[in-house]
């Protein structure tokens, strides 16, 4: 039943990372593009758009986290490796169950930290360009951090398997 569950969570979490690496390509396509447009129109035509420097700083965030996002699902994240090298298997997957539970709870508190800047961001009603609310932009905070919560579990889930058999 427990591989029943974890083969669908691993199910969800490669849609999720289908979907995530298409919006990756296509984001970076925008701010390769818009960025290029930008150059070309200040340098020959004396001007860009107004609103290009503050909308591609916003993708930016966006490449960074889905990136982050696509790290964790592929166990790349940051870590210290001298840990790996020392210890033995059982060893392994134990302190990897511990900091997968550690990295799924700040993760936790960055999802609810940025559910409430987002909601602040709403009911400011603050506007990025041409009235578009600056909070859609923003909204990629809850929803990366919630997909890395979801990641981290998934591993220790998948570490905890491991240990056991």
């Amino acid at each position: 039943m427990i591989d029943k569950f974890l083969k669908s969570l691993k199910s969800v979490d490669d849609l999720l990372e289908k979907v995530e690496k298409t919006v990756l390509i296509g984001v970076l396509s925008l701010v390769i593009g818009l960025s290029f447009l930008q150059v070309i129109l200040r340098n020959f035509f004396g001007g860009g758009f107004i609103w290009g420097d503050v909308f591609l700083r916003h993708m930016v965030l966006w490449l960074g986290l889905i990136g982050a996002s696509i790290a964790t699902k592929e166990n790349r994240h940051i870590n210290i490796d001298i840990v790996s090298r020392i210890l033995k298997d059982k060893s392994k997957s134990i302190i990897n169950i511990l900091i997968n539970l550690v990295s799924a709870y700040i993760c936790w508190l960055l999802l609810k930290a940025s559910i409430s800047f987002v909601s602040a961001e709403k009911e400011f009603g603050s506007t990025i360009f041409a009235d578009t609310p600056v909070w859609i932009f923003q909204s990629i905070f809850p929803v990366a951090f919630s997909i890395m919560v979801f990641r981290f579990v998934l591993n220790v889930f998948n570490n905890f398997k491991s240990l056991i058999k």
